[in-house]
């Protein structure tokens, strides 16, 4: 059955792109694409990614031949891809993950049906919690020691938090509705934003203080909005409290098409990074050296893997093949460097038109 382009992105469904950088980038002049297939097939849905170094890296698929379909682990050693058999009684798909090499959490959507919050100790996978929110929206799991993870959920009613201490998990309700978009940080605080706002951008992004949701929200000077302005909030990052990130696609009234601006929370206010022309930021992931990186376009022949420096530097990383369209989704970044983004491109090859593969981009003298 194809899936939209449109439902791709919102899953992150791909294929895989592979940066392997040990030293700072400098420059996108010298680099190359080679093709890599994580799986072993040219159609494959990833839902999940995480990046520990060129030599571990995680990829997370789904087995649609049976129902209900099951996640699929994929390891990537340096050498070769093998896959790591997850707990029988898992089912859906792996929407979320984060951790340590030996101390992955990862979190099985299914469904209707009751999750499951899983743990890689370094030698197996594990289910540590059933978690039974009939229809909840998982969209945030940030794990910050074997002390502290935490989960977002989309409830009922509003935003819960379930948070693990290294003993037990409590769970907390909060009032944020409609939340699609989530960037704890370790002191306890949040941001969060909804992926798209009814009528303006008065409650595109709010702020979890550790007791209660605050709303703040970028200007229409800063949005570049001379008029009333819808806006969607496509990426979001939290690096500290004086350093948060927000790509958002802001259409003014009776404009024909949004236009991607990129904000940043500087601890007291709002303010413009770079104005992104057609195209908006999505799955933005922290460098580990101040900086971050970014994938520039949802829809479109231009769609790339960009890099945000700590100094404000950007550096375009284009698959510079052409296509009618191409497609990228999930992104994960390693401290040495490596990055790993799914995408879909357009085939004559297949009756959708649609093919799913992984491309390794290399860094080259």
């Amino acid at each position: 059955m194809r899936r939209s382009v449109q439902a791709l992105w919102a899953a992150g469904a791909a294929a895989c792109v592979l940066l392997a950088s040990g030293s700072a980038v400098s420059a996108a002049a010298d680099y190359r694409w080679r093709v890599i297939k994580p799986t072993g097939e040219e159609q494959t849905f990833a839902d999940s990614a995480k990046a520990f170094s060129d030599r571990d890296l995680w990829v997370f698929t789904e087995d649609w031949s049976d129902y209900p379909s099951r996640p699929l682990a994929h390891h990537f050693d340096g050498a070769r891809w093998k896959d790591v058999p997850l707990p029988a009684e898992v089912t859906g798909k792996v929407r979320l993950v984060d951790g340590s090499p030996s101390g992955l959490w990862a979190l099985a959507d299914a469904g209707q049906k009751p999750s499951s919050i899983l743990h890689w100790d370094g030698a197996r996978w594990t289910v540590v919690k059933t978690v039974g929110y009939s229809g909840a929206v998982w969209y945030g799991l940030r794990a910050f020691g074997p002390r502290d993870v935490r989960i977002f959920a989309r409830g009922k009613t509003g935003t819960d938090i379930l948070r693990y201490d290294g003993t037990r998990w409590s769970s907390r309700a909060t009032s944020a509705a409609g939340i699609d978009l989530v960037s704890p940080l370790r002191d306890g605080t949040a941001w969060a934003a909804r992926g798209a706002s009814a009528a303006s951008a008065d409650s595109a992004v709010a702020r979890w203080t550790g007791a209660k949701w605050t709303r703040t929200t970028p200007s229409r000077a800063v949005l570049g909005c001379k008029t009333a302005c819808t806006t969607q909030v496509t990426g979001l990052l939290a690096l500290s409290k004086t350093k948060v990130f927000a790509s958002l696609a802001v259409t003014e009234r009776k404009a024909s098409s949004a236009k991607g601006v990129l904000v940043r929370w500087n601890g007291r206010k709002w303010t413009l990074v770079r104005r992104l022309g057609a195209e908006s930021y999505g799955s933005l992931v922290p460098d580990g050296s101040g900086g971050f990186w970014a994938i520039h376009g949802v829809e479109s022949n231009d769609a790339m893997v960009v890099h945000h420096t700590a100094k404000g530097g950007l550096v375009r990383f284009p698959y510079r093949v052409k296509y009618d369209w191409l497609l990228l989704g999930v992104l994960a970044a390693a401290p040495d460097g490596t990055v790993v983004t799914f995408g879909a491109r357009d085939t004559d090859k297949y009756e959708d038109g649609e093919i799913f593969l992984g491309w390794r981009l290399d860094r080259t003298p």
